[in-house]
């Protein structure tokens, strides 16, 4: 769903989690001489997150396609043992990126076009170096990622046409830990972008100010006492481009969205017929301009 809010309350009580979208096809049954609208409930993708001691331990979620039982997709993530699968209703298999990336270590890819890709993790399981190498074997480009004490990644460094740099991205942090500032830069060491971070008392983003090439560009956020965001703004030098509007109910689960995006009116409203004990919702019906397009049903099954 585009802007429900996902967050699981009490997790370190959750044991299984079973989400189920349905959105409502339109069909017209005519009986005698009138036509009648008819909405029916079609299931359109299922979820399921297992939970131990409040991380997520498996997470499976399948799609059907065009709300077809027997063409489907199915993604499985195994995180206790760093397994990621696809699985088709046509009966292949896909094994995909594992969720962990390994300490100390590297993950060497082959591509189709016979050029490889070599990435080397560091303690922390980030990505410290990347490597390309032609169908030849020789190296074509090349990303240095430079961290400081505190893990905080300060400086990336890409390098193309064998040894050539292409840019060089710079970031600074405050004192919590947030992103403050970041700068990019050319292979002629020329100012390609800059872009500068705002926060409040609470750690929330309030503004982002960037500079590209001689413009402004600033994105805007308004928060309630409960750290909602109610309000966004993104605009340039000269107006406006887009606005956001949120809002929420006495569980913090977003009700209202409002926004234009590429010229067009975006109105979502979320209306929640169903809470459990831990203030976790069971049912959410999802209206665009006043209509139901789709409902979710979930179900919790709780170690106590």
């Amino acid at each position: 769903m585009s802007y429900v809010s996902s967050t699981y309350r009490k997790k370190e009580f959750i044991q299984i989690v079973i989400e189920q979208t349905f959105i409502l096809k339109k069909d017209y049954i005519s009986k005698w001489f009138s036509v009648k609208e008819v909405y029916t409930e079609v299931l359109q993708e299922e979820e399921k997150i297992i939970f131990s001691n409040g991380e997520v331990v498996t997470k499976e979620r399948k799609l059907y396609v065009n709300c077809d039982p027997t063409n489907f997709i199915h993604w499985v993530t195994d995180y206790k043992n760093n397994i990621s699968m696809t699985y088709f209703s046509t009966g292949q298999e896909e094994k995909g990126e594992p969720p962990l990336k390994p300490k100390n270590d590297k993950i060497v890819r082959k591509w189709t076009n016979g050029e490889t890709c070599h990435e080397c993790y560091n303690s922390n399981r980030d990505l410290s170096y990347m490597a390309i190498y032609d169908a030849n074997n020789r190296l074509k480009a090349d990303t240095n990622y430079i961290y400081d004490n505190d893990n905080q990644l300060i400086k990336i460094r890409y390098m193309k046409e064998y040894g050539k740099l292409k840019s060089e991205i710079t970031c600074q942090y405050n004192a919590q830990g947030k992103l403050v500032f970041e700068q990019v830069v050319d292979g002629d060491n020329k100012i390609v972008s800059r872009t500068t971070y705002y926060y409040n008392n609470q750690g929330k983003e309030t503004r982002i100010c960037k500079h590209i090439r001689g413009r402004e560009y600033n994105s805007k956020f308004n928060y309630d006492n409960n750290g909602n965001l109610i309000s966004s703004d993104f605009y340039d030098d000269s107006h406006i481009l887009r606005h956001g509007t949120y809002r929420y109910n006495q569980y913090g689960d977003t009700i209202y969205f409002d926004t234009w995006r590429d010229g067009k009116r975006v109105k979502e409203e979320y209306e929640y017929d169903k809470y459990d004990k831990y203030g976790n919702w069971l049912e959410c019906r999802e209206l665009k301009d006043g209509e139901t397009v789709r409902f979710i049903r979930r179900q919790f099954k709780y170690t106590n």
